[in-house]
């Protein structure tokens, strides 16, 4: 599977906050006016909140901004909205990484909400909203920086959120969501290679664990009431990626496919689990569906064209269907997304259904064309071993499931 997940997370382990709406009682801070995000009764903006959120996880994002803005304009004193509107831009900016404008707004509002939420903890060091948005706006933050490769940042960004987020547990326990960020970082901490999970141990205090990584994000996909679309679709992708668990991976993404009809991303990733399962017809329908709903326009860049296509692209070509995965291939190809793993290895499997062909010139030189591509999700290794052994009709399953 194409990695393009993991790179703008890999550097960074801390979760931001997003949505969903089953509240959970506990009463904010009372010294300055609280919006009561967690409230049996919350505030009017609330409804705003929530609605915007929706909206921006089902691509409707100047919906979200709109509701966004007016949180904003209401309580310009707060950081939710500013944390909210960078949270439709980060969005936005993983569809269309090139995009400078995208990624200033975020940068922008990411910056309002820290400033916002530090001049509330200065009044009271106990408001569990200012903490909450700290500690996910650090997050954010945190995974803007790991897009940029930006180790170091992104994981100085990860400690203050932790710090925050931490605080907010100690403070107010019941609060459900404070765990799926933990989740997330222990997860990955527990990812990385062994110099690595020292560095983060010993410089940040970064400690990781994989299974309290997975029961925290399983737990706040459950219980939380604004982290548990987030923590559902980071516990599909890891089960998907890391686990070898499609079967539960896509009991999850399905839900969050129906629940979001107009996100492509999810779509993808839910087809791309059925796909893992060897249900290549059901993959096939949701891929399909998928790229209908992407002709007659709608937010979706490059990055996530190429994916899409490319799954598309192997389920074919597990199908028999080496023409119809061709084209796949060099659609990708012509895409040029370099953001994506999935443009190098769109090259590496022009090869294999070359060498399948009988081909073995064209195939050498799709592999020499996928090294002369920076590497990317062992690109450079797959390219090799290929041009010393020719792809087979027998390694096709390993090749259409994920593997190399």
């Amino acid at each position: 599977m194409a990695r393009s997940h993991e790179e703008w997370i890999r550097a960074v382990v801390v979760l931001a906050v997003a949505l969903a709406a089953v509240p959970i009682f506990v009463r904010p801070a009372a010294s300055q006016a609280a919006l009561g995000l967690w409230d049996a009764r919350p505030g009017p903006l609330v409804g705003d909140i929530r609605a915007g959120i929706d909206a921006a996880y089902d691509f409707d994002y100047g919906e979200a901004l709109r509701r966004f803005d007016r949180v904003v304009a209401a309580r310009p004193d707060h950081p939710v909205g500013y944390f909210l509107r960078a949270e439709a831009y980060w969005w936005q900016y993983l569809n269309d990484r090139r995009n400078a404008r995208i990624e200033g707004l975020l940068e922008e509002n990411l910056g309002l909400a820290i400033d916002r939420g530090k001049a509330r903890l200065e009044r009271d060091d106990r408001d569990t909203e200012a903490l909450f948005v700290l500690g996910s706006a650090y997050g954010r933050r945190g995974m803007l920086a790991g897009t940029h490769r930006e180790a170091w940042q992104a994981a100085s960004d990860a400690r203050k959120a932790k710090k925050y987020l931490g605080r907010l547990r100690e403070v107010a326990p019941g609060i459900v969501d404070a765990v799926a960020a933990d989740g997330l970082y222990r997860y990955y901490v527990s990812r990385f290679g062994a110099v690595a999970r020292t560095a983060s141990r010993l410089l940040f205090g970064l400690e990781g664990s994989r299974e309290e990584g997975l029961a925290s994000l399983d737990r706040a996909r459950r219980e939380g009431s604004y982290t548990r679309t987030e923590a559902a679709f980071f516990q599909g992708l890891f089960y998907l990626q890391f686990e070898n668990r499609p079967a539960e991976a896509g009991e999850i993404l399905d839900g969050l496919r129906a629940r979001y009809p107009h996100n492509p991303y999810f779509a993808t990733m839910a087809a791309y689990a059925h796909q893992k399962q060897g249900q290549f017809l059901e993959a096939r329908r949701l891929y399909e569906a998928t790229l209908e709903r992407l002709a007659v326009g709608g937010v979706y860049g490059r990055e996530g064209v190429s994916l899409t296509r490319f799954f598309y692209g192997q389920t074919l070509l597990a199908l028999g269907d080496l023409a119809g995965a061709e084209r796949e291939f060099r659609t990708v190809a012509r895409l040029g997304a370099a953001e994506s793993d999935a443009y190098p290895h769109a090259h590496i499997f022009l090869g294999r259904i070359a060498d399948l062909r009988g081909d073995r010139t064209a195939a050498e030189a799709a592999y020499r064309q996928a090294l002369a591509l920076p590497d990317a999700a062992d690109s450079h290794a797959v390219a090799r071993r290929l041009l010393g052994s020719p792809f087979t009709k027998g390694q096709l399953p390993s090749a259409v499931a994920g593997g190399k």
